[in-house]
């Protein structure tokens, strides 16, 4: 209770990072959020396997994510350990061998969202610059390799995409519901 009172941010996030307790994972969310705490979907430089607190930020951690491999999660945290925080989407593609259906549960997450681009634009860029047949051999590469860039038309985005796409890989969404719920 010492805890809960005088720490309550601190409290949830270790709350969050033991499996949920007795409510679930939205209600200590929802807590957060009345405390006066920040919640971030999972972001590639911020995040680590458990949620994060930076402050009143709170960053969910990337083992919160569905679908997405251990091992993809255990790649992106030691290279960013090793390595720094990654400068760009092309310095992730360089850096860490992830396949595109991993890549693409990324970039539906928004963890990309440092680089300032939509994640709609991301996802194109990733399937024109991800060689299908490439091998992964785990190796740093000495020389990066020149990277294109497309242009792409404008593409529609509305916060709702973002509240399916975060239900489909987080199991909750992270915006208000009555938000959700008030028609446009």
């Amino acid at each position: 209770l010492y805890l809960k009172y005088y720490f309550p941010l601190e409290f949830m996030v270790a709350c969050l990072n033991n499996g949920g307790g007795f409510y679930d994972v939205e209600t200590y969310i929802q807590e957060i959020r009345k405390c006066g705490g920040r919640i971030h979907a999972p972001c590639i430089n911020k995040s680590d396997h458990h949620t994060v607190i930076c402050g009143k930020d709170i960053y969910l951690g990337l083992g919160y994510i569905k679908e997405l491999e251990i091992k993809v999660v255990q790649r992106i945290l030691e290279d960013r350990n090793f390595f720094g925080s990654f400068r760009s989407f092309d310095d992730f593609i360089d850096r860490v061998p992830i396949s595109i259906e991993q890549l693409s549960i990324l970039l539906k997450i928004d963890a990309f969202r440092f680089t300032g681009v939509d994640k709609h634009h991301l996802l194109w860029k990733a399937y024109f610059k991800l060689n299908k047949g490439k091998t992964a051999t785990g190796q740093a590469l000495l020389f990066k390799p020149p990277h294109r860039d497309f242009d792409l038309p404008e593409l529609s985005h509305s916060f709702l995409i973002d509240a399916y796409d975060q239900m489909e890989l987080l199991g909750f969404s992270l915006h208000d519901h009555f938000k959700l719920l008030r028609p446009e």
